[in-house]
C-alpha cells in the first residue's frame, strides 16, 4: 500500500498516469490467470462450467473460442477481420 507523501508525489509528477497504466497491462495478466485458475477447477471437477452465472461462463467459452482460433494454423487473416 503506498502511503499518502508517495501518492502526493506521484501526482504532483504525472506517476498516477504511469501506476495506471501498469493497473490496467496488470488486468489482463490478471485475466488470464483467472481462466487458468478456471480451467483447472473445471478440469478437477471441483466446479462445473455450468455453476457459473450464464454471462460469466459465455465470456469464458467466448474467449475459449477466440483463443482456439488463433492458435489454428489454418487461420487466415480475413477470419480475424
Amino acid at each position: 500500500m503506498l502511503d499518502a507523501e508517495v501518492l502526493a508525489f506521484l501526482r504532483s509528477n504525472g506517476g498516477m498516469e504511469t501506476l495506471d497504466l501498469q493497473l490496467m497491462a496488470s488486468d489482463a495478466t490478471m485475466v488470464r490467470v483467472l481462466e487458468d485458475l478456471i480451467d483447472v477447477l473445471v478440469a478437477k471437477n471441483l466446479i462445473l462450467i455450468t455453476e457459473l452465472p450464464p454471462q460469466a461462463r459465455d465470456k469464458i467459452l467466448g474467449r475459449k473460442q477466440m483463443r482456439a482460433q488463433m492458435a489454428d494454423p489454418q487461420l487466415m487473416v480475413d477470419d480475424i477481420l
